[in-house]
């Protein structure tokens, strides 16, 4: 609910004063993929116009639930995913939730809609007491994250073996010496800043550590890696690519993967798919295009990623485990 000292409250998550039953909702469990047509639970979203701050009596601006019969289907997740683009329309630059440090279902839930771990705190006595963690949603990149198929199938992410024409970099110099070779972007494809998203990295072309959700290595943004932390080291993950430079018709994007203990081991993921953020209104941050795409690397080890599309360049490291 939100609103203002002396004005009417504003009703969020599809209710308004003397409603008895909810209106239309974006996630109607009556609707497909949900045909058996029972309530499955409830999302909502708490806000005060013109500020992201809540009252003290409030935890977070999000909160769900699913009935016990109907849980483990997706449901949750699917309904918080739904609820963020509404918040971001809102005025939102991100949305707050808690759980409890037990509730690993809900820790799933929200992570797997880009929620990262802020604070663990203790509640006031008057919501319960105990121990609580905040997350926090980056609504600028929740609403690339949650574009569908952003990835291809994973059966898809395995690459090629590299040919001789791939001139595959052995080592952090060997590629840094090559991004100094290549002619520089002309940027005309820039992310709008957004409240709370900070982009690590530089625009030198220079090898980054993929340890944040988002890094910039020379001409590229790229992520989310500390997101898919977990996958990440496990070889496989989602990755996004948005080139500083553009043309009309896009180059193919080429990711060169080298293991640096052993490049013999390299692999070769190409793309030509290129998306779009959605979002509410025509900004600068709805005009961008990227890369989809996703990567398997196959052992572990310390791994080199060089990516370049057209006059584009950029490289991150990453850690299998």
């Amino acid at each position: 609910m939100g609103g203002g000292p002396g004005s009417p409250p504003r009703w969020g998550a599809g209710f308004k004063p003397g409603d008895r039953t909810p209106r239309p909702q974006p996630w109607d469990p009556t609707s497909e993929p949900y045909p058996e047509g029972a309530f499955c639970g409830a999302v909502g979203l708490r806000w005060q116009p013109g500020t992201a701050d809540l009252p003290p009596t409030c935890l977070g601006h999000a909160g769900f639930s699913v009935v016990p019969w109907k849980r483990r289907r997706g449901y949750a997740k699917k309904a918080l995913g739904l609820l963020l683009p509404i918040a971001r329309a809102e005025g939102l630059p991100h949305v707050e939730l808690t759980t409890d440090p037990t509730n690993l279902a809900s820790r799933r839930v929200i992570e797997a809609n880009g929620g990262t771990l802020v604070e663990r705190f203790t509640k006031p006595a008057a919501l319960g007491g105990g121990e609580a963690l905040r997350f926090r949603i980056l609504l600028a990149l929740a609403l690339v994250f949650a574009l569908p198929c952003v990835a291809p199938a994973q059966a898809e992410w395995l690459g090629r073996a590299p040919t001789a024409g791939d001139s595959m970099p052995a080592t952090i110099a060997e590629a840094e010496a090559e991004g100094a070779r290549q002619p520089r972007a002309t940027p005309n494809n820039l992310m709008e800043s957004a409240p709370g998203v900070t982009i690590v990295g530089t625009t030198e072309r220079r090898c980054v550590p993929a340890d944040r959700d988002v890094v910039r290595s020379g001409d590229f943004i790229a992520g989310p890696f500390a997101w898919y932390n977990d996958a990440w080291h496990q070889g496989t993950g989602k990755m996004w690519c948005q080139p500083s430079e553009m043309p009309p018709e896009a180059p193919t994007l080429i990711v060169r993967a080298t293991r640096l203990d052993a490049p013999a081991e390299g692999r070769v993921f190409e793309t030509s798919d290129v998306a779009q953020p959605s979002g509410p209104g025509d900004s600068a941050w709805t005009r961008i295009r990227f890369y989809p795409t996703g990567i398997r690397l196959l052992t572990v080890g310390r791994w080199l990623l060089v990516a370049t599309a057209g006059n584009n360049w950029g490289c991150v490291v990453v850690t299998v485990e």
